[in-house]
Formats: C-alpha cells, sequence, structure tokens
C-alpha cells in the first residue's frame, strides 16, 4: 500500500530471493517484468543490479488506457 512504500521491504523481499536464487545451481540470470507506469519499481530493480532488455507495448488496456511492460534481468 502507499503508506509503507519507502520502508525497505520491498528491497529485503528482492535481496532475499536474489540471494535464494544465487544459491541454486544451475541459475544464471534472474528475470521479471514491470508496469512502465511504475518507475519507482523499475529503480529498486535497477538499483539491485537489474538491466532493462525490452518494452512490450500495450500489454494491457484499463479503461482505455495503454499499459506498456518493461522485462528486466540480472545476471547472477
Amino acid at each position: 500500500t502507499p503508506s509503507e512504500r519507502g520502508r525497505g521491504f520491498g528491497r529485503a523481499l528482492m535481496e532475499a530471493a536474489i540471494e535464494t536464487a544465487r544459491s541454486w545451481d544451475g541459475v544464471g540470470v534472474v528475470t521479471l517484468s514491470v508496469s512502465a507506469s511504475s518507475p519507482g519499481v523499475i529503480a529498486l530493480y535497477e538499483s539491485l543490479g537489474f538491466e532493462r532488455w525490452g518494452v512490450e507495448r500495450d500489454v494491457v488496456r484499463i479503461d482505455g488506457v495503454s499499459y506498456d511492460e518493461v522485462y528486466m534481468a540480472l545476471r547472477l
């Protein structure tokens, strides 16, 4: 929720997920996608080392508004 943003929960969750992925044999990359309309989330992922590799345009339309999806990857 908006009132919980900025408290570090998302970062802590993502750091734990990344460390878990690093511990698995054979995992060399973690991928995810995020709405392009979420710049704060994109900034969080980039601060953790994720890089953008693509954008899919017009993934979904809600009430006539089109939203894009940003694809990101973290090489382990």
